[in-house]
C-alpha cells in the first residue's frame, strides 16, 4: 500500500490529480480473484489519504474523492454525479 501511495503521489505531482482516475483489471469469478477483492481494493483506495500521510506525503480527501470517480464523473460528462458546486462548470454553463 505504501508503494502504491509514492506512485500515487507522484503522479499527482507529474501529471495533475484531475488526470487520475480509479479503475481496476478485476475480472469476476472466484476461479480469479476471491470473494469481496474489488470490495478490498476500493476500501484501500478510499483510504489512500490516510496511507499516503503515513508515507510523509500528502494526498486531500478532496484530491482522493477526484481520484475515486469525479475525474470519471467530469471526463465522461455526467454532471448529475458531480457535487452541485461543480455541475455547472462540468455543464459548460
Amino acid at each position: 500500500e505504501m508503494r502504491l501511495a509514492r506512485r500515487i503521489a507522484d503522479a499527482r505531482d507529474k501529471v495533475g490529480i484531475e488526470r487520475i482516475v480509479f479503475g481496476t483489471d478485476h475480472v469476476s469469478g472466484i476461479r480469479i480473484r476471491p470473494p469481496g477483492f474489488l470490495a478490498k481494493v476500493t476500501a484501500m483506495f478510499r483510504l489512500m489519504p490516510e496511507t499516503v500521510s503515513k508515507a510523509g506525503l500528502r494526498l486531500t480527501e478532496e484530491e482522493n474523492a477526484m481520484i475515486m470517480g469525479l475525474n470519471a464523473a467530469r471526463l465522461l460528462n455526467l454532471p448529475a454525479l458531480l457535487p452541485a458546486s461543480q455541475r455547472q462548470q462540468a455543464s459548460g454553463e
